[in-house]
């Protein structure tokens, strides 16, 4: 074919093509917003001219500079080949090896028009998944690849070819690179300015290495994700008549229609570009289209009623489909949706992978060039708004999980009411990985694919066939536990040629594990050696699988042994891949979530019917599934644990080491965190105020070891037992100096030997008897520290409602986050609430702590009304935000409203003229204070937070009603909306039992 030797020759120089701009009949990329500086801006034309001869520079420097204006990256258009491209069949591609040839069919694959999102800008799915960064990297890719020897292989920089260098047979012919930058570099913004300059890019997975098919490369994975969501969230098999909410019809995500049908269910779809809602229409893998909300509504109701199977899509945006269904719920109290998730690219939420309300599709793409910072603000109130909409439904009776395109982690850094606990993967909702994924990625099960290069849909039936076949033989001598999947996969392969799903190469996508992908690998090689199968075959895989991808937020968000964040999972199987027989192999920075969130890799191994491709499918196939369940079984799998053992009695030469779980967990509790903090304690036992330490014994206790600490006994109970039990006799402001002069004594004594205490609160306070002049001892050294250098402490330890700003932070504080917590206490002392709170059901919300890193509190009315103004002014110099700036102990303990040089009123505060308004609503407030109070408990298991918006204490509906400070409002605005989740910031207790 002409065209296709056109384009192995390299650069067309003598003469130019030319410049026929921008296609208007395919989807373009949004405009780029790289903020490069003119000298910056300077290198990227550089950096493009450098593919060229001078002679060229002069007609090519303005044009370059024009696009990297106009569109935020220099794609060289002028170079974009004018025949059309797609998978043509391997014969017809001019190169001196098979394997060559397999590379180019599947490079021309992921820049067909039918397949790749944006065709022009080289994007294949994603929003940003780049094959190359502009067309001159694709013309002398393909030069070299026809050039190629198999003494040679292809090297590739982040879509640069640095050309071909000598190398063995065995050798794979490409090695690819996408985004491999310096850690500390890997941030969005650099992403952007590295991209503009032509330096760098975002391979997504399949997109940067070559190996994407489509829609259906997902769509396996997503039919067993609904399925087997039906089975753990809806205990059902049969999803007839239930309903799937979701968004995205692009690239990947357009899977998800076809995978809800084949599934059983109704999936609906939003998606906001009318372009990909047309082209999955037309492609069959979706079966209506409405752009109307009511029609939705109805249609949902009728198929649900029918119980028939619907892939329906909204043109629309999402936001607005979530809250029409909130809407038909508190209307009419039916729920109208069982399952639902997100596909939109949120790895990229602010350049296209995510559009905000109320904003329409074209209107948000000008605004993303012309404002970029108003746009940021608009996609992040536009998810505070979806999530308290499927906060509502889900509380309702909806499941939703976290299709691991970083929706969660997004929506926490809007501000959104997803957080569940400190840790980073922790969130209200669970990834699908950490729910159902994560368990056939265990098992060894993973997106397994192959590709017919004669582009024969007859050569893919012969295939289909095959695997189906020997999938069933292997499913005849299987435990129960891996049946299920077999039979899984051999219902979706037997039925896959009825779906309509190929888009593009002839390829197909089966979830399979080691032994089965060994298996059809095999099968096919020896098909097309007896001539059953017309031409080689690429196998290969997605990088979203067993051992490809290191991704604590999506791949390994159920590795739960701290190495969610470590990548050599995926740094090693690209490695091994490579000399075990792969033809192609891949590295990415970013995939999935996104840019510096992730490590991932992929391969490609061509079948040509040889004993060679059998011997490296063999070799290769062990290594790139067992790999990943080797590292599952040592962070404490058992599903991977089980699946290695099993592995190494069919192959002896597998030797992986394997993890001796702890039997005793109590083992773990003597430890030198445990003796740091008796050790602290002792040392100041018997100051001021501080509880004291009799004696000290290792101990043996029911066979366990452990400390024995012999305590003096208090017997009085906790400071925070007395605020409750004072109900309506609330404390004067003499008794709370007083109290406030013992704590401050003790803080004193522990300040003066440098050690900070990290978690004074009126729990930690006990007093020695039960009369009213008992004294007051603090204990519970979990958290106290040595700190004799300035600001030496950086762990995050505290208790949330008296946490200091600078602990919330990543810098580093000192014992100065004591003097907040005495604020924090005098504070509720005086008035029955803290000054910080959430208006939600968690413990410490995205809005509490914005209000306590700016200082933002009240001292309102009526409560404080009759307190005293240098109260006021202690309180103000203790929550000062800036710890130099906050009032010390010496300054604390010298204050005249401590000291009592001054004459301290000893009037009650809640007096009756406060409580006569609502009288009759005494108990109920009581009530209410006792519950709010509770609230601040270490145990948090214990105790569900009150919803302040719900609240019927009329103290705390002054509070609601009162108008918010400008400033506050935006904090405010993220504290919309209740969970019901709990304990983020409680320390494990240590295994010390205290003898009284």
């Amino acid at each position: 074919m002409a065209s296709l030797k056109e384009i192995c020759n390299g650069l067309p120089l003598n003469p130019l093509p030319p410049n026929r701009g921008r296609d208007p009949s395919v989807p373009h990329a949004p405009i780029r917003t790289p903020n490069l500086t003119a000298e910056e801006e300077r290198l990227a034309l550089r950096n493009a001219l450098r593919y060229f001869p001078p002679s060229h520079h002069a007609t090519l420097a303005p044009e370059f500079a024009q696009e990297l204006q106009q569109y935020g990256h220099i794609y060289m258009y002028r170079f974009c080949p004018s025949f059309p491209l797609r998978a043509y069949p391997i014969d017809q591609y001019p190169c001196r090896t098979r394997q060559a040839a397999a590379i180019m069919l599947m490079i021309m694959n992921n820049l067909d028009p039918a397949v790749a999102q944006f065709p022009q800008e080289l994007v294949t799915y994603g929003g940003n998944g780049q094959v190359f960064s502009n067309w001159a990297q694709f013309r002398l890719v393909m030069q070299y690849l026809s050039q190629m020897t198999e003494q040679q292989t292809l090297v590739m920089y982040s879509g640069h070819p640095m050309g071909l260098f000598p190398s063995l047979p065995s050798s794979p012919r490409a090695i690819i690179t996408n985004g491999m930058v310096i850690p500390n570099y890997s941030s969005r913004d650099q992403y952007e300015k590295m991209f503009a300059l032509g330096v760098s890019m975002y391979g997504q997975m399949t997109a940067g290495s070559y190996c994407y098919i489509g829609p259906q490369g997902i769509v396996h994975g997503t039919m067993l994700t609904v399925l087997n969501a039906g089975r753990r969230y809806l205990g059902t098999d049969d999803l007839r008549g239930r309903v799937f909410v979701t968004s995205g019809l692009g690239g990947m995500s357009g899977a998800q229609a076809k995978a809800a049908v084949i599934a059983g269910c109704v999936g609906v779809i939003a998606e906001v570009d009318e372009a990909p809602l047309i082209k999955r229409h037309k492609q069959g893998w979706l079966m209506e289209v409405t752009s109307s909300l009511d029609q939705c509504i109805k249609r949902i109701r009728e198929v649900r009623s029918s119980k028939t199977p619907l892939s329906l899509g909204y043109h629309g945006n999402i936001v607005d489909l979530w809250e029409r269904l909130l809407l038909e719920f508190e209307r009419t109290g039916e729920l109208l949706v069982d399952l639902g998730s997100d596909q939109t690219s949120l790895h990229n939420p602010f350049n296209g992978g995510y559009y905000p309300v109320p904003l329409s599709f074209h209107q948000a793409n000008q605004l993303m060039s012309s404002d970029p910072a108003r746009f940021r603000s608009s996609v992040k109130e536009s998810l505070r708004r979806q999530i308290r909409a499927i906060n509502k439904l889900a509380d309702a009776g909806m499941f939703f999980w976290d299709y691991g395109n970083a929706f969660l982690l997004e929506a926490k850094r809007a501000g959104a009411e997803v957080e569940k606990g400190e840790g980073a993967t922790e969130f209200r909702y669970p990834s699908y990985v950490q729910h159902i994924m994560g368990d056939i990625f265990s098992l060894g099960f993973g997106p397994f694919r192959w590709v017919c290069t004669s582009g024969d849909p007859k050569d893919l039936a012969v295939t289909d066939d095959l695997a189906a076949s020997v999938l069933e033989k292997i499913c005849a001598n299987v435990s129960d536990r891996i049946r299920q999947q077999y039979n899984d996969n051999i219902r979706w392969i037997r039925e896959a040629g009825k779906h309509q799903m190929v888009v593009g190469s002839q390829a197909r996508i089966l979830y399979s594990d080691q032994r089965g992908r060994i298996s059809i690998a095999l099968a096919i090689n020896q098909a097309i050696a007896d001539g059953k199968v017309s031409a080689p075959v690429v196998i290969s895989r997605d990088h979203h699988d067993v051992s490809g991808t290191d991704s604590p937020f999506r791949e390994t968000s159920n590795v739960y042994d701290g190495s969610a964040f470590c990548a050599d999972m995926a740094v090693q199987n690209f490695v091994g891949d490579a000399f075990r027989g792969a033809t192609w192999v891949s590295l990415h920075n970013g995939g999935g979530v996104g840019w510096g969130e992730v490590i991932n890799g992929g391969f490609g191994l061509v079948l040509d019917g040889s004993e060679d491709a059998a011997n490296r499918a063999s070799l290769m196939l062990s290594w790139d599934v067992s790999n990943g369940v080797a590292r599952r079984c040592w962070s404490g799998n058992l599903n991977a644990f089980e699946t290695i053992q099993r592995t190494m009695k069919e192959n002896k030469q597998l030797k992986v080491t394997m993890p001796f779980p702890v039997q005793d967990e109590q083992i773990l509790y003597d430890t030198p965190k445990a003796r740091r903090e008796v050790d602290l304690h002792w040392r100041v036992s018997g100051g001021p105020h501080i509880v004291q330490i009799l004696s000290l014994y290792e101990n043996m206790y029911q066979g366990k070891k452990c400390l024995l600490i012999v305590m003096e006994c208090m017997e009085g109970g906790e400071l925070f037992s007395r605020i409750q039990a004072r109900g309506d006799q609330a404390f004067t402001e003499r008794e709370v100096s007083e109290i406030m002069h013992d704590i401050g004594s003790a803080i004193e004594y522990l300040h003066r030997m440098d050690i900070a205490h990290r978690d004074v609160k009126p729990e930690n306070l006990l007093y020695t008897t039960r009369e009213s002049n008992a004294t007051l001892k603090l204990t519970d050294f979990g958290f106290a520290k040595e700190t004799s250098l300035h600001k030496s402490l950086q762990t995050p330890c505290y208790t949330p409602y008296y946490v200091a700003p600078e602990v919330l932070g990543p810098e580093k504080y000192d014992k100065s986050c004591d003097m907040w917590s005495l604020g924090v206490i005098t504070y509720i002392l005086l008035c029955g609430f803290p000054p910080f709170y959430s208006n939600t059901g968690q413990a410490i919300s995205p809005g509490m702590k914005q209000r306590i890193r700016l200082g933002q509190y009240e001292f309102p009315n009526p409560e404080w009304v009759d307190v005293s103004e240098e109260a006021k002014q202690l309180i103000i110099q203790l929550l000062k935000t800036n710890p130099s700036e906050r009032m010390t102990i010496g300054q604390f303990m010298n204050h005249p409203w401590i000291s009592q040089s001054m004459v301290v009123p000893s009037t009650p505060l809640h007096t009756s003229r406060v409580l006569t308004e609502d009288k009759e609503l005494w108990d109920n407030v009581k009530d209410e204070l006792t519950s709010a109070l509770a609230t601040m408990r270490v145990d948090y298991d214990q105790v569900k937070i009150k919803d302040l918006d719900t609240s019927n204490n009329p103290l705390l509906n002054k509070r609601r009603k009162r108008p918010v400070p400008p400033e506050a409002a935006q904090a405010e605005a993220a504290d919309q909306g209740c969970n019901n989740h709990k304990d983020v910031a409680e320390k494990d207790r240590e295994n010390i039992t205290e003898q009284k």
